[in-house]
């Protein structure tokens, strides 16, 4: 009986052990990548009925950056310089989603991540800096300034912060990259 009640006691925490293992399915980079039912129904406390009654409510977020460029360029007589003022915020992107489901259609078993939508607008300060001349209309020396050309206006956006379902952080497991030798 003592054997019994030990090895019931190791295979539970063998089960326990590998069921650890195999939830932590949340896979995202740079807002691609996969995320489990189970991660998020575990996030947000979830029993199979909550999840069912609210699924349709479900909000996927990703945290990043919006850095907007603004480029001025003028012509010298011995070409085009330039001077960038880059301007760095906070985006909160709307998560792409496509929903998997079971081989029967019915059942939702997770989610693969396509990119993100960039929100509507930047969000708190993060940096701001300038690169290339050091002021605009500076030539390099024996050159001479003969006019402004048109500004280039760019914006960029980095999806590589947290993940969110409703507010709520979801664990983040990216797949390992191999080095390149």
């Amino acid at each position: 009986m003592r054997k019994l009640i030990i090895l019931a006691v190791a295979a539970m925490a063998l089960a326990m052990a590998v069921a650890g293992t195999a939830s932590a399915s949340v896979n995202v980079n740079d807002g691609v990548g996969h995320i489990d039912k189970g991660d998020v129904q575990s996030a947000l406390h979830w029993n199979n009925g909550d999840f069912d009654k609210n699924v349709a409510n479900l909000k996927f977020e990703i945290a990043g950056t919006q850095t907007q460029g603004n480029e001025t360029r003028w012509q010298c007589s011995g070409g085009i310089q330039s001077r960038t003022s880059l301007v760095t915020q906070a985006n909160v992107g709307k998560a792409n989603v496509t929903t998997l489901k079971s081989s029967n259609g019915k059942q939702i078993t997770g989610w693969d991540l396509n990119g993100a939508t960039p929100g509507t607008t930047g969000g708190a300060f993060i940096s701001g800096k300038y690169v290339g001349a050091p002021y605009v209309g500076y030539c390099p020396a024996g050159e001479y300034f003969t006019g402004f050309a048109g500004n280039v206006f760019t914006t960029t956006y980095d999806f590589s912060g947290g993940l969110t379902v409703n507010g709520v952080a979801l664990p983040n497991t990216p797949a390992a990259v191999s080095p390149v030798a």
